[in-house]
């Protein structure tokens, strides 16, 4: 029995042929996928085994280390710059783009990254939250796990290195 909207009411209807009834509400999806290209060279046989392997794709996770004037950068490097990944965009068309693998060069600019990507319509680009660098860690954030909560640390319990100087007092 499947049910059916009419107007404002509900009819159903008896389906004799389930595989018949299944064909005609199916519908055409093809499946999800993701690809992730991160430390290739552009070359021309790389580019031609990406766009072999990942023809389709629902979601591109690729490399933009380099902005479009650090090309010889990216060359050196075996990494992609931004027109580079806006080549491979265009020849995939994927669904989704999220650019990863950013140069800390860009640190504080990463948004100049952003500005170089220009997809195709119909992809829509994924941005990584800003990059948030964690306080470097002292002597007084490691006392717990150094079991010297009480005491002074002297420099022989925080590192073998006699060249260390111990900031303790003692």
């Amino acid at each position: 029995m499947v049910p059916y909207r009419e107007g404002e009411g509900v009819r159903t209807v008896r389906e004799d042929d389930p595989n018949g009834f299944y064909e005609k509400i199916r519908g055409e999806q093809r499946s999800a996928s993701v690809g992730y290209v991160t430390d290739v060279g552009w070359t021309t046989d790389n580019v031609a085994r990406m766009e072999r392997f990942l023809a389709g794709l629902t979601l591109l996770c690729a490399e933009c280390t380099f902005l479009r004037s650090d090309v010889e950068k990216a060359r050196v490097s075996y990494h992609l710059c931004s027109s580079d990944l806006n080549d491979l965009v265009a020849r995939l068309n994927p669904k989704f783009l999220l650019p990863m693998h950013l140069s800390k060069s860009y640190l504080h600019h990463t948004v100049d990254l952003y500005q170089e990507l220009l997809p195709p319509a119909g992809t829509a680009v994924i941005r990584l939250p800003d990059h948030i660098v964690p306080a470097p860690v002292t002597v007084e954030d490691v006392k717990k796990w150094l079991g010297t909560e009480t005491g002074p640390i002297s420099s022989t319990a925080v590192s073998p290195n006699k060249n260390i100087q111990d900031r303790s007092g003692s």
